[in-house]
């Protein structure tokens, strides 16, 4: 897996799925103008809580961001790094699920919870990186295919005489 991190504004990400790490409080303040500067309807913030690991999948940006599909990626409070870890479980496993290669996440929304007393920036980074590996991990080795069972072979008929 490649990691690569950029100061990019997220407009210029170009990867398959880009994540949007919304808090509640963030929804309610932050959201429509975030949504608006990426030519995305408002419309969808009316069934989107931001409770962690909730996702909503939103395609066609109108050419103003460089991403295919947008998730707007709830982080529920956004305070204990299990709403982080959580969140980048459901976005992991969501693009595992879709066959995606390339994953982007703007985690400037860290930046205010990494002020809280216990949490780094780098600490929460961390939490999400894991939460990404810990969800697109597929455990396949054992499983095969459709069950396929052998025909058996009919044996000629003999003749009575």
């Amino acid at each position: 897996m490649k990691l690569t991190v950029t100061t990019d504004g997220i407009e210029n990400i170009a990867a398959d799925l880009l994540a949007l790490p919304l808090s509640k409080r963030a929804l309610e303040k932050d959201a429509e103008k975030a949504l608006s500067g990426l030519g995305l309807a408002l419309g969808v913030l009316k069934d989107f809580k931001a409770d962690a690991g909730e996702m909503t999948l939103l395609y066609g940006t109108g050419g103003k961001c460089a991403a295919a599909r947008i998730a707007l990626l709830g982080i529920g409070e956004g305070n204990s790094p299990d709403d982080w870890r959580k969140a980048a479980g459901a976005l992991a496993s969501k693009a595992v699920e879709l066959q995606l290669s390339r994953l982007g996440a703007d985690l400037s929304g860290v930046i205010p919870v990494a002020g809280v007393p216990g949490h780094s920036f780098l600490q929460l980074a961390s939490v999400f990186v894991q939460g990404c590996l810990a969800g697109s991990y597929r455990f396949e080795r054992l499983k095969s295919g459709k069950l396929e069972k052998p025909e058996k072979k009919k044996s000629p008929k003999k003749k009575k005489e």
